[in-house]
């Protein structure tokens, strides 16, 4: 009877630690596709924006754009490289410096956010749009991240975690650079940024 018990609770827990451990890795693998879509959609923003330097956007706004889209490229490569290198012994380490890098994304999309200045009101709605996409896709990834160093996660960030796929980011993204202005230029640029 007490080997029956023995091996019976020895099953569950081994079970329980599987389940957990199969949970964190897939938030991981989630979480380093994610990132993979963020990528290009974030250099999209500079892409867009360089179009009409000189036009609607002063040529010092661009550079700002550039520095700023470069360091998010930098700090979202840095983060994705993390996870990729991610294993359950090293978890609660990699997931302060995945938080670290995602910080440093939010703050440098906050520039975008609310410090450019750009007098076409479409172009800045469309660059905003994409920064506020890419600023929920890395929020998304921050409200998961617990689970990966065996913390809890609340059941609203497992349900926004389980509606922001890459899949989903993508077709948000394509929809959102397909979407009409008004003004053919940047309906134009922004279509040619969809990505395959």
């Amino acid at each position: 009877m007490v080997r029956s018990f023995g091996t019976k609770t020895l099953a569950v827990i081994l079970s329980v630690v599987m389940l957990m451990t199969a949970c964190s890795t897939n938030w991981v693998t989630q979480a380093e596709q994610v990132i993979a879509i963020a990528l290009p959609i974030a250099t999209n923003i500079l892409t867009i924006a360089s179009a009409f330097s000189g036009k609607s956007v002063d040529p010092t706004q661009v550079a700002k754009v550039k520095s700023v889209t470069d360091q998010i490229t930098n700090d979202l490569n840095t983060a994705e490289v993390l996870l990729q290198n991610y294993n359950s012994a090293n978890a609660q380490t990699t997931v302060q410096k995945v938080n670290a890098a995602l910080a440093d994304v939010k703050d440098n999309l906050q520039v975008i956010l609310t410090g450019l200045d750009i007098k076409d009101q479409d172009l800045k709605n469309r660059i905003t749009a994409i920064a506020g996409l890419v600023l929920s896709s890395v929020q998304t990834i921050e409200n998961v991240l617990p689970a990966v160093a065996g913390g809890t996660v609340s059941a609203s960030a497992k349900a926004n975690a389980a509606k922001m796929t890459p899949e989903v980011l993508k077709a948000r993204y394509n929809a959102l650079a397909k979407t009409p202005t008004g003004n053919p230029d940047l309906d134009q640029v922004s279509a040619s940024t969809v990505l395959k």
